[in-house]
């Protein structure tokens, strides 16, 4: 059912905003997870808290740095646009950039920890892309 569902939404779409829509995908049926495991633990006098502020801000986040991405492939030029390092670090930019901000709004957070945040973020990216082709050269070599 939700291979179908995922091939449904999938073939409607345009190609870059696909990982947009696993990442809401994905977050929906998440939180959906975490309310069936609060309402079984309340039923049956347990306790499980989640913290489902915490789950929307970092999975809206996410999903923001999805779109990012998206939109760089949509909009620049096709020399830059296979860039992954650019467009990764962009993304990772946006995401933890804007969680930071989030964070800083609500627990405010020092102002210095802004910037910081987009820095860790597009570099945080960028170790993902390295990690994932160590990965890939490690796993087929010969």
């Amino acid at each position: 059912m939700m291979s179908k569902l995922i091939d449904f939404l999938v073939n409607r779409i345009r190609p870059e905003f696909t990982t947009s829509l696993m990442v809401v995908l994905y977050s929906s049926i998440l939180t959906i997870v975490f309310a069936g495991l609060s309402i079984a633990f309340d039923v049956f006098e347990g306790s499980f808290v989640v913290n489902y502020q915490f789950i929307g801000i970092f999975t809206g986040c996410i999903g923001f740095g999805e779109l990012i991405r998206a939109f760089w492939k949509l909009n620049v030029s096709v020399n830059l646009r296979d860039n992954i390092y650019a467009s990764n670090a962009l993304a990772g930019s946006g995401c933890i950039g804007s969680f930071s901000i989030i964070v800083h709004l609500i627990h405010l957070y020092p102002l210095w920890t802004i910037p910081f945040g987009f820095i860790i973020g597009a570099v945080f990216y960028i170790v993902l892309i390295k990690a994932a082709q160590f990965d890939n050269w490690f796993y087929n070599r010969t």
